[in-house]
């Protein structure tokens, strides 16, 4: 997702990037932003595959945050204070940290790739009926043909190759990932991490 925005700030760093109530950021003030928050975070010893648990309302923040966390490595774990204690419960999976960083990356980097700004979105995390867990991402656009997402692809003039990584990751633990329609009337990305024994992901 970093490497992405990088990329983008090269090409058309004046864009805007981000807009919401707060604030407006373009891509290239997006990138210092996140620059700033991952100079923090080391600070406070966060490193590739840390879980770095995000409580925020502000959308502009959430999403520096999420990007300081990709450039670290780190895994962004959104959480919602309103819930009740028990369901902030770790859950533990058989991945590597580095693997499971790059799927969540994925999941919602395909959420800001193919929606507009100021489309909602949430993300759950649930323990699997059977030990592992369930990811389930939902948003409120359009959606993208599921058919697609089965080969590889997310539709919105993009390859989707990164859809692919998650399905990977997934079948490396006897899990699954499906693409559905959400209750919020756009895509449900879930993914089911099993237990089985870890195999090397390789992110292209």
């Amino acid at each position: 997702m970093y490497a992405r925005l990088a990329a983008a700030v090269a090409s058309k760093g004046t864009a805007r990037s981000v807009h919401g109530p707060e604030s407006t950021l373009s891509r290239h003030g997006l990138l210092l932003r996140a620059d700033k928050r991952a100079r923090e975070l080391q600070a406070l010893g966060v490193g590739a595959g840390e879980l770095v648990a995000l409580s925020l309302g502000n959308v502009a923040e959430l999403v520096v945050m999420l990007l300081a966390c990709s450039k670290l490595g780190a895994v962004a774990v959104p959480v919602d204070p309103a819930q009740p204690g028990a369901r902030w419960q770790p859950v533990t999976v058989a991945v590597e940290p580095e693997a499971l960083a790059a799927a969540l990356d994925v999941l919602f980097e395909n959420v800001f790739a193919h929606t507009e700004r100021t489309v909602a979105f949430q993300l759950s995390v649930t323990p699997g009926p059977g030990g592992g867990c369930v990811i389930t991402v939902d948003d409120a656009g359009t959606g993208f043909d599921p058919s697609l997402a089965a080969a590889g692809r997310s539709g919105g003039g993009s390859t989707g190759l990164g859809l692919a990584i998650v399905d990977r990751l997934a079948r490396s633990t006897g899990g699954t990932m499906t693409v559905e329609p959400s209750p919020m009337g756009g895509a449900r990305v879930v993914c089911r991490l099993g237990t089985g024994a870890p195999r090397t992901a390789a992110v292209v």
